[in-house]
């Protein structure tokens, strides 16, 4: 789903996400999709309150102590290319890396979640559905604190596998082309 500016400076500010999220959304501003400079390198940033909240944080009515955790980070993964396509073919596929952005926010005292996702290709989309789906039933995942921490842990596990699985392949395609290329130069 696509969001304004306006949008989304209303979700950041409600929520109270830390300023380092919209770092990580430059790498999808570009308009044509083809100038993504920002995408070469990984980030982690992290943001604990635990005590001494601020009076401004604890808002009961939205069911939030203040004391939280949150974290953002961006991650890497290849896909074969659409056009290159050919099944069983390694070394004729051409690559291309996707990113995607990951926000979390915990409450460690009302233990609620706040999970904000940017990926321009959707494919979190598909992976929160097919694990996630709403007619799998969630509630009893949620029923205490270890729980949900759990089941937030859990997310970063699924999303780092999301990650990292098509590697290997992309690593094949690249050595297979290197050998193909060294037995044609003699070596």
């Amino acid at each position: 789903m696509e969001i304004t500016a306006s949008g989304l400076e209303r979700i950041l500010s409600y929520y109270q996400v830390m300023p380092w999220f919209l770092d990580f959304l430059y790498c999808f501003g570009s308009k044509d999709g083809r100038d993504r400079d920002s995408t070469r390198f990984s980030c982690f940033r992290a943001e604990k309150t635990l005590r001494d909240v601020k009076a401004g944080l604890d808002i009961d009515a939205l069911n939030r102590s203040g004391r939280r955790y949150q974290l953002c980070y961006t991650l890497k993964s290849v896909d074969p290319k659409p056009e290159s396509n050919k099944p069983d073919d390694l070394v004729n596929k051409a690559w291309r890396i996707r990113s995607a952005v990951v926000y979390h926010q915990f409450d460690v005292e009302k233990a609620t979640q706040l999970w904000i996702l940017g990926d321009p290709l959707q494919g979190f989309r598909d992976l929160i559905q097919e694990h996630l789906h709403e007619d799998k039933i969630h509630s009893n995942r949620y029923t205490n604190f270890a729980q949900s921490l759990k089941s937030s842990l859990d997310a970063h596990i699924l999303y780092a596998q999301w990650a990292t699985e098509p590697w290997i392949w992309h690593v094949q395609s690249s050595e297979e082309i290197i050998d193909r290329i060294v037995s044609i130069l003699g070596y």
